[in-house]
């Protein structure tokens, strides 16, 4: 599914006017290279809308990442959403980056790093075996058989100017000319479409996507916010958790766990969704924390004292 940006010179003049006429904030100021960012974060809402005010991309919902690229410094960043550096984990990307982004100096942008199928929709499971990967040999070796796809949606710093208080339209214009031609499919601009949001929900659900992302065309960047200038609407429904325990596993996964102890407000558990080489590997490894054995309907579980968040 491709759909256009849809930034013609017309529209381009409706909304630099709207933001002369109504917002006296968004001065382009220099500033020094900013060596972290906060993302700015979606607020949940249940159901898709229209509203011309309004664009509406795919919720790719996998890895944000904030990349960082300053050629006079030599800085090739990318930085995950909890300000943890994830560059070496992939490098199919470092090359496209100097080959694709035409800036003079300084750029810093956001998006999302998806792992998609021959049918082009995100393999999350697939991408769990990439996300905590530290060896380099399993590193260019998934890298090769597993290439990422980094999905660009918004440009926050452009040769010692922060683009923060443009509007989201602006941005995407910007972000727009700055992104060279190719047929580099490793990075690519997020497209979005514009005010039918509702008509562009159902065709998420029916290639069975995350969801859809809403953003208010005239909103500025709000680092760390949970903003409702931007807003989302899931089609596949998630639940935080905290992991507090697994199941013995069985058969061949004996050595290793089974299922998920997880807790909300009552104890439940869940399949955990590993593969055989994920279980053999750092999930087992980071898991032999101290633990108690607890019996539930004939079969043993560990219950562990040290907590993991999960997202179910």
């Amino acid at each position: 599914m491709r759909v256009s940006n849809n930034i013609d010179d017309d529209n381009k003049i409706v909304i630099d006017s709207y933001y002369h006429n109504n917002n006296n904030n968004n001065k382009i100021d220099s500033c020094e290279f900013p060596t972290a960012i906060k993302p700015m974060l979606a607020t949940l809402i249940d159901q898709p809308f229209d509203n011309k005010d309004w664009v509406f991309e795919v919720k790719w919902d996998r890895v944000r990442a904030i990349v960082f690229l300053h050629k006079t410094k030599g800085i090739l960043k990318i930085v995950s959403r909890n300000g943890k550096t994830i560059t070496h984990r992939y490098p199919e990307f470092t090359e496209s980056v100097n080959q694709l982004i035409n800036c003079k100096e300084s750029i810093i942008l956001d998006g999302e790093i998806v792992l998609l199928n021959n049918k082009g929709q995100p393999d999350f499971q697939s991408h769990q075996r990439r996300m905590n990967l530290d060896s380099i040999k399993d590193i260019e070796n998934l890298s090769n058989k597993m290439p990422a796809t980094f999905y660009l949606f918004d440009v926050l710093h452009l040769d010692s100017r922060n683009l923060q208080p443009l509007s989201f339209i602006q941005r995407r214009k910007k972000l727009s000319d700055i992104f060279a031609i190719s047929d580099n499919s490793r990075i690519r601009i997020s497209d979005f479409f514009e005010e039918h949001g509702i008509d562009i929900f159902q065709r998420i659900k029916s290639l069975n996507l995350e969801g859809l992302i809403a953003k208010n065309k005239y909103s500025n960047y709000l680092q760390g916010t949970r903003s409702t200038d931007w807003l989302k609407i899931k089609n596949i429904l998630t639940q935080d958790c905290v992991v507090i325990g697994y199941t013995r596993g069985e058969g061949n996964r004996e050595e290793y766990f089974g299922s998920l102890l997880l807790a909300i407000h009552n104890e439940c558990h869940t399949g955990s969704g590993f593969d055989f080489a994920q279980l053999t590997g750092d999930i087992h490894k980071k898991s032999q924390w101290n633990w108690m054995l607890l019996r539930e309907k004939g079969r043993f579980s560990s219950i562990i004292i040290r907590i993991l968040l999960a997202e179910q």
